[in-house]
């Protein structure tokens, strides 16, 4: 009787391991996964989740090696990164959310910096940059020093950042205050008259009044992160957020088909309400119809 008892007490551990959904990457992501996930539990008492965010590119290193079953990501996966998948049997699905901008923030008292060029972002933000003082960028600018703060290097964020800038991620500096979370970006520039930092828009319409937008000017016209200016592109650091999922998962895990086939339904509104930009529902259709018959298919339906 004793063993019996222990057996089904080691079994009901097992399936609570199992029934738990493990998510983790970006930080830009993770405010709209962790509120549809709060959501969903409502109605469906016996999910587990266990949402984390340590970067996108953390994120890929823990499902490229089965750790988790989705990963909220602000890019697409590198070469290496799939590579690495490969290694360890891992196949994704690949799920477009939303739009996003990133938007150059500045203290809210900020009175001098109302648009920065692409180029002047690349003379701040390359490697070995000679730029320390507002005014080397502008002689009319206060000599006083540019307190950087950015995402860390497992963001997705700074990778798309450096990619949109140099090219190439290793052309950034590195030698700047880092955060994987955007609230403490968000803080440090809230707190520091002469800091500059670049994190989601959605975290500047979490914390608005607290930090000043700066405009992205071809020297022409000032883009700023305007949901019309995502939607269409024009804004220049416009991109695209995703969900990577587990296919392997997807086919023997009939929670996670739930928990994504509600995440689809719920995005569109939930999106808005966090401050992203929704995709065309044909999308979400598509990716539905993907999960969906990758489930079916696992259960000879």
């Amino acid at each position: 009787m004793k063993k019996l008892l222990i057996a089904f007490l080691f079994i009901s551990i097992q399936i609570q391991v199992q029934a738990q959904i493990k998510i983790d990457g970006s930080s830009t992501v993770y405010p709209l996964t962790d509120a549809i996930a709060t959501y969903y539990t409502r109605s469906n008492s016996n999910a587990a989740f266990d949402i984390q965010f340590s970067g996108t590119g953390g994120g890929f290193k823990k499902f490229a090696m089965g750790n988790t079953v989705i990963n909220n990501s602000s890019r697409k996966p590198k070469d290496s990164e799939i590579q690495l998948m490969n290694e360890n049997g891992i196949q994704f699905i690949e799920i477009p959310l939303a739009q996003d901008g990133i938007a150059v923030v500045v203290h809210k008292e900020n009175r001098f910096v109302n648009e920065l060029s692409l180029d002047e972002l690349r003379s701040i933000w390359k490697k070995d940059s000679k730029v320390v003082y507002w005014s080397d960028l502008r002689s009319t600018w206060p000599y006083k020093k540019i307190n950087l703060y950015g995402p860390g290097m497992s963001s997705g964020t700074r990778d798309f950042f450096a990619e949109v800038l140099f090219g190439d991620t290793k052309l950034m500096r590195t030698d700047y205050e880092m955060s994987e979370d955007d609230d403490e970006l968000e803080k440090d520039i809230e707190t520091d008259s002469f800091g500059l930092s670049f994190f989601g828009v959605a975290y500047v319409k979490k914390n608005e009044n607290k930090v000043s937008v700066v405009g992205i000017t071809d020297g022409k016209e000032v883009e700023m992160p305007s949901i019309k200016a995502i939607q269409t592109r024009s804004y220049p650091l416009t991109r695209t957020l995703y969900l990577h999922v587990n296919r392997d998962a997807v086919r023997s895990d009939s929670q996670l088909v739930q928990f994504l086939n509600f995440y689809m339904k719920s995005v569109t509104n939930m999106s808005k309400a966090a401050g992203y930009i929704p995709l065309d529902a044909r999308l979400y259709k598509k990716s539905l119809d993907e999960i969906n018959s990758i489930s079916t298919a696992s259960l000879g339906k």
